[in-house]
C-alpha cells in the first residue's frame, strides 16, 4: 500500500532532517519559485533534483513576468527548460487569472541528472 506524507520545508535546506532520507516522486511548488531572486533559483532546481526520485513530477504555479511591480518575478517556459536540467516539462497550461500565471508540469527523467 502507497502511503502519502505532506512535508513543508525549503528546498534550499541541506539533506539534513529526517523526511529527506528517501527520494520523494511527487513535489508542489504554489508560486514559490517565481519569486525567488534569479540568482538563486539555479539552487532551487538543484535541491529538487537531488530530492526527486526518477520519473517525480513537479507540479507548479507560477506567475508570468510583468506580473508584479519589478524586473525579476515570473517565469518562463524557456527558464524552467534551461534551468530544470534531468526534468522535461510535460505540459504548461495558462491560469485564469487577470495578470498571466501558469500550471506547469514537469517529469524527472529516468535517470539521475
Amino acid at each position: 500500500m502507497r502511503t502519502s506524507r505532506i512535508i513543508t520545508s525549503c528546498a534550499f535546506s541541506g539533506s539534513s532532517g529526517k523526511h529527506w532520507i528517501r527520494p520523494y516522486d511527487l513535489f508542489f511548488d504554489l508560486s514559490c519559485y517565481c519569486g525567488i531572486p534569479p540568482h538563486r533559483r539555479d539552487a532551487y532546481a538543484a535541491g529538487l533534483t537531488r530530492r526527486a526520485a526518477p520519473g517525480a513530477r513537479l507540479l507548479m504555479f507560477g506567475y508570468g513576468p510583468g506580473a508584479f511591480d519589478d524586473a525579476w518575478s515570473g517565469v518562463t517556459t524557456d527558464e524552467l527548460r534551461a534551468r530544470s536540467t534531468g526534468w522535461e516539462l510535460a505540459d504548461v497550461t495558462p491560469g485564469t487569472n487577470p495578470v498571466p500565471t501558469f500550471w506547469f508540469t514537469l517529469r524527472r527523467g529516468s535517470a539521475p541528472a
